[in-house]
């Protein structure tokens, strides 16, 4: 058997007896505005702080509350379209700095703070990137036939007998 120096050691990993080398993947890119779900950790800043709300005797000892900051334009995994639609449909939730924060302390756990976080910026950017589709040809024609239906309930005046139901109604008169 081979002896593994500590510093080679780290290319290979444990699977059950036998052991296989790492493979080094590129992680996925992002490309127009297909999110792949990727979040790298290193470019995403995480900031612990003490969370409000129930807690007991934890509350005062333990950072449980999670803030996740990104800077929008220099997020170099997002592609530059991702970017700005991220930037125009959540201007009113970036910083001056062109930080986006995200803040949760939905539980007392620091862990899945963090992970609640990471799926709300997950979902952010997905519903940034979503482009709603074209309507076919038989969603136009349904929407302008209800359209059409829904101006002839709107206006009655146009109608036959609304007209006589009116003249009925003015021509009783007491005679003397």
């Amino acid at each position: 058997m081979r002896v593994l120096s500590s510093l080679s050691w780290s290319r290979y990993t444990s699977v059950g007896s036998c052991l296989q080398r790492k493979v080094d993947r590129q992680p996925p890119k992002t490309e127009g505005l297909n999110f792949s779900g990727y979040v790298p950790m290193d470019k995403v800043q995480v900031l612990y702080s003490r969370s409000s709300g129930p807690g007991g005797q934890n509350v005062n000892k333990v950072n449980t509350k999670v803030d996740l900051r990104f800077h929008v334009d220099t997020a170099d995994w997002l592609s530059q379209e991702l970017k700005e639609q991220i930037t125009e449909k959540y201007k009113t939730s970036i910083t001056v700095d062109g930080f986006l924060v995200l803040r949760s302390d939905k539980t007392r756990s620091q862990q899945l703070n963090l992970a609640d976080a990471m799926d709300k910026l997950r979902h952010l950017i997905h519903t940034a990137s979503y482009v709603p589709s074209s309507p076919s040809k038989e969603d136009e024609e349904r929407h302008r036939r209800r359209h059409e239906a829904s101006v002839r309930k709107v206006a009655p005046e146009e109608s036959p007998f609304f007209n006589q139901a009116r003249q009925t109604s003015t021509s009783v008169g007491l005679v003397i």
